[in-house]
């Protein structure tokens, strides 16, 4: 999902992109036939959970882990689309990467 965003004091309008995680086959049929009900979906409820809530409890060693899991894959899912936003102009040229996309100035 992206939205538009006007910072506080701010001149422009900023992009807020909402990553959501998922897997690509949303349900496996064979395991839900044999009787496998929960393990039929649990790879889509992991996959899910890394995005299911921002900022977790992370008193707990699981809750750092989540933590930990949901950075980089936001790091990674945002570096993905900058990257993808530099090709699609045509010309790579990197040493400009550090300022893409920053507007305000």
């Amino acid at each position: 999902m992206i939205d538009r965003v006007v910072g506080y004091g701010a001149n422009c309008i900023n992009t807020l992109r909402l990553w959501a995680a998922a897997t690509p086959q949303s349900f496996d049929f064979a395991e839900f036939s044999h009787g496998d009900f929960a393990g039929a979906v649990i790879q889509n409820v992991a996959a899910e959970s890394v995005t299911r809530v921002l900022y977790p409890d992370d008193s707990t060693e699981a809750g750092r882990s989540l933590r930990f899991l949901q950075q980089y894959f936001m790091v990674s899912c945002s570096l993905q689309d900058i990257v993808a936003r530099i090709s699609k102009q045509g010309n790579m040229n990197w040493s400009s990467f550090a300022g893409f996309g920053r507007q305000c100035r």
